[in-house]
């Protein structure tokens, strides 16, 4: 019995998984929009966010109501509800649950083997530790 009703039991496992699967729907679900709302220039159209999002994730709440004419981001590094969850949306267009951490760009030189460094830098993403 213990097998699926215990804290490590099967049903108790399932409803996590099913919690933590519903989390990062939400989440992608506005990361799509977020990517579907950059300009030319690398920048993220507000204009085109809201739109988006208002027109593409249903029931999501922003300050405590649909986004509107009178409702809307104005600023990227606001924080939606989707699903029932938060949802951060930074200034670099990263998109993290409440309670994740912020990934991290480094910076490397780009370095070719057998070959002199390039002095060219790529940017690589990690993820800040827990402090």
């Amino acid at each position: 019995m213990r097998q699926f009703l215990g804290e490590n039991g099967v049903l108790n496992k399932a409803n996590t998984a099913d919690i933590e699967t519903k989390k990062q729907g939400a989440k992608e679900k506005v990361q799509v929009e977020v990517m579907g709302s950059y300009r030319n220039d690398g920048k993220i159209d507000l204009e085109e966010l809201n739109t988006n999002l208002k027109k593409n994730i249903q029931g999501l709440i922003y300050k405590g109501n649909a986004i509107s004419d009178t409702n809307k981001i104005e600023n990227v590094l606001e924080i939606v509800n989707v699903d029932g969850y938060k949802v951060k949306i930074w200034e670099s267009g990263e998109v993290t649950l409440e309670g994740e951490n912020l990934p991290i760009l480094l910076e490397y030189e780009v370095a070719v083997p057998g070959e002199k460094v390039t002095g060219e830098k790529i940017k690589s993403i990690k993820k800040m530790e827990q402090q």
